[in-house]
């Protein structure tokens, strides 16, 4: 059955578009997964993906390679495994069964505010899937960068509340950019043909992206 996750934001600090590429990647080694861009100005997911195309043909490797696709239909999305949506944009949130939203430290408020505009998008969200029969979506909050242990505290304590699970933090590392920008990411540095570029922020941020995508898919 066909799983599609929505990788969204709240606040202005950037990584939803880098994480969104990342988890598509992982899921890509073992499963046919779709990557569908909703935020494609500058081209960054259709520059990643044609970039690890050109290095596996150039290199004779096997990259991982999600499908990139432009528009979403639920018809379309059944012949994937997983569909990643990178996308803001809240009306697309009951499309989601895993919904994965970025939080910076200076947008906590729209979480711990019980009746902010952001958790009652939420709301309306789950309740326009249970009228068409479909379960919850699953919410994952993922701590964006440096975060104060007090908003942490605050949210894992609301969490019940807020409806979410609070995941490990998507930590700060010039690996996971340097990976968007190169097609290259941290998860292709087992290969024997990286092993002498592989270093200390490689190591940290592949360590870091397993646990998140482990904590929100356990058994994928």
């Amino acid at each position: 059955m066909t799983r599609i996750i929505l990788v969204s934001r709240i606040g202005q600090k950037k990584g939803q578009t880098l994480f969104a590429a990342h988890l598509a990647t992982i899921l890509a080694e073992t499963k046919k997964t779709a990557l569908i861009d909703f935020e494609p100005q500058d081209k960054v997911l259709q520059n990643f993906i044609e970039c690890r195309k050109q290095i596996s043909a150039d290199k004779k490797l096997h990259l991982a390679v999600a499908q990139l696709q432009k528009n979403f239909s639920k018809e379309a999305a059944q012949t994937f495994d997983f569909v990643v949506l990178d996308a803001k944009d809240a009306s697309l949130f009951e499309h989601a069964d895993i919904l994965v939203v970025l939080v910076s430290d200076d947008a906590a408020s729209a979480l711990l505010k019980k009746d902010s505009a952001f958790l009652s998008t939420v709301w309306e969200a789950k309740k326009k899937r249970a009228a068409r029969g479909l379960n919850a979506f699953h919410f994952f909050v993922l701590p964006n960068g440096d975060f104060s242990v007090q908003n942490q505290e605050q949210i894992k304590k609301d969490a019940q509340i807020i409806g979410c699970q609070i995941t490990p933090a998507l930590k700060d590392n010039i690996a996971y950019a340097k990976g968007l920008n190169d097609g290259v990411t941290v998860l292709d540095k087992n290969l024997p043909f990286f092993e002498k570029t592989f270093n200390q922020d490689d190591f940290f941020a592949r360590r870091n992206l397993k646990q998140i995508v482990q904590f929100i898919l356990p058994n994928k």
